[in-house]
């Protein structure tokens, strides 16, 4: 494969010190967005900050019939609380999350600095931050027994069909994650639910112009997706193609998402 140039990877390790000392990203001063990515058992430290967690985080939390869920929770929640205080320079345990139609989370208080949305699997939590427009980040790990035929029936046009029936065998299962995940991202940044029509997001070009009756619905963006660590596959939706896009990323491997990168 070929490694994606022009994205910066670091330690997470070293990341979360770098935030926690003197934050100066170069979102802050021009458009980009941001992807910040947790390994979730290689950060147990952060189970220690929970003092940040609000009320009602604190009552999710406890309602975990398991122990790692609630781990997995709270490490996503501080990371998240962390990393969204720097960009806006305040206490994380003050940032207040409200929710949306479809439960989207914004910011209560200066939601004009910054717009996020975050995604989770069993050991990743994937952070998008962009400083203007919507944003939408999905990450799913590539199940190659995943049984997608009813899916794509039910939810991909016949373009999208095509695009994975007429893959390889060996990268099929992958080019579904990769359009679902797409889908994802894209419902995320609009701040709709799965209910509306997901035969209709057709997401298989770079930019997707989605007309409708509703106004959420009639918009363009542009879609971007990689390969990480050869196990996931992340897209992000944004509704500004001007930004850029900045990894901080401590899996190793980044490789922009090609049929040919699958197949090599």
């Amino acid at each position: 494969m070929e490694n994606l140039n022009g994205f910066e990877s670091i330690s997470l390790n070293d990341s979360l010190g770098y935030l926690k000392s003197n934050f100066a990203l170069s979102s802050k001063e021009k458009k980009q967005v941001d992807i910040w990515i947790c390994e979730i058992n290689k950060h147990k430290n952060l189970l220690q900050f929970d003092g940040y967690l609000s009320n009602e985080e604190k009552l999710k939390s406890s309602k975990f019939k398991f122990q790692g869920d609630k781990n997995h929770f709270i490490i996503t929640h501080v990371f998240l609380r962390i990393i969204l205080s720097k960009y806006l320079e305040t206490e994380a345990s003050l940032l207040e999350f409200k929710y949306g139609e479809n439960n989207k989370p914004y910011l209560g208080q200066c939601s004009s600095k910054c717009s996020f949305n975050i995604s989770k699997t069993k050991d990743l939590a994937v952070v998008a931050i962009g400083t203007s427009g919507k944003v939408g980040v999905d990450i799913e790990r590539i199940e190659p027994d995943f049984d997608y035929s009813e899916i794509i029936v039910n939810y991909f046009s016949q373009k999208e069909q095509e695009s994975i029936k007429s893959s390889l065998e060996n990268i099929a299962n992958t080019q579904f994650f990769y359009l679902w995940t797409r889908k994802e991202a894209l419902v995320k940044a609009l701040g709709v639910g799965l209910d509306c029509d997901l035969k209709e997001m057709e997401v298989v070009d770079e930019k997707v112009v989605l007309q409708g009756q509703r106004g959420a619905l009639s918009s363009s963006f542009n879609l971007s997706s990689f390969i990480l660590d050869t196990q996931y596959v992340l897209s992000i939706a944004r509704d500004d193609s001007s930004q850029n896009l900045k990894f901080f990323n401590g899996l190793g491997q980044l490789t922009k998402w090609s049929v040919e990168n699958l197949a090599s």
